[in-house]
């Protein structure tokens, strides 16, 4: 599997698993294809307002373009049966109203945005990698000798990481970025603290992790890297 920048073709490939899946109620087939506790209400309502939220993002792409109509008649009927998704109800309507057609209406205008604006992508492997390094790095800061308000922030910061990874079928590469930009914003907000504590194996494990996630975003996205942490973060001295 590969993750891209296509909301359309993230909307599809996720309404095709569905459509595929063998459960029978919400709460299983979003547990199933998540990778959620099916009794971890709290997350699974979130995949839901995700869902809509990639539902509108594609509306978007779309209404940006001149005679839409047939374009955006696939993503309009997945709008109306994910808005009547509920979790402890059977997804059998779900599927009656969403068969074939709709999916290759959604390859159809998945298709049309990559061609329009080019599409990029973040392989399986190298998702599942950073989520190691995120999952190691997080259990050992919880045991860390650091101060515990830059300890905090760094968990804190890891775990949006963590949760864009989990979420990276519905928010793709832009998901990761903003994650990313949100974690370099507080490490530049807490740089005093961060420079006192730099020869800390901890903090040197974020920041070489951060540098590792930015240049795979920056790759992926064909724009000019981001600051280097280590460089803008160690080598400039606090005022």
């Amino acid at each position: 599997m590969v993750y891209n920048n296509n909301p359309i073709s993230r909307l599809q490939n996720i309404i095709e698993d569905i459509l595929n899946s063998e459960g029978h109620y919400g709460r299983e087939i979003l547990g199933n294809i998540f990778n959620i506790e099916r009794n971890d209400t709290a997350s699974l309502y979130s995949i839901l307002i995700d869902l809509i939220h990639l539902v509108r993002e594609s509306r978007n792409q779309i209404e940006r373009l001149s005679d839409n109509d047939i374009y955006l008649e696939p993503i309009v009927n997945v709008e109306r049966a994910i808005l009547r998704l509920e979790l402890d109800s059977s997804l059998s309507n779900f599927k009656s109203s969403l068969g074939e057609h709709t999916l290759y209406g959604l390859k159809f205008s998945a298709d049309l945005i990559t061609r329009k604006y080019g599409e990029v992508t973040i392989d399986e492997q190298t998702i599942a990698s950073i989520q190691q390094d995120v999952d190691a790095l997080i259990e050992k800061l919880f045991n860390s000798n650091l101060p515990d308000s830059l300890r905090d922030i760094l968990i804190e910061k890891l775990h949006n990481i963590r949760t864009a990874i989990i979420k990276v079928r519905i928010t793709g590469i832009d998901g990761l970025k903003q994650a990313l930009e949100s974690s370099a914003g507080a490490l530049f907000l807490h740089r005093d603290e961060v420079i006192k504590n730099n020869e800390n194996e901890d903090v040197q494990g974020t920041i070489s992790l951060l540098d590792k996630l930015n240049k795979i975003v920056s790759i992926g996205n064909s724009v000019k890297e981001l600051v280097s942490f280590s460089k803008s973060l160690f080598l400039s001295p606090p005022e």
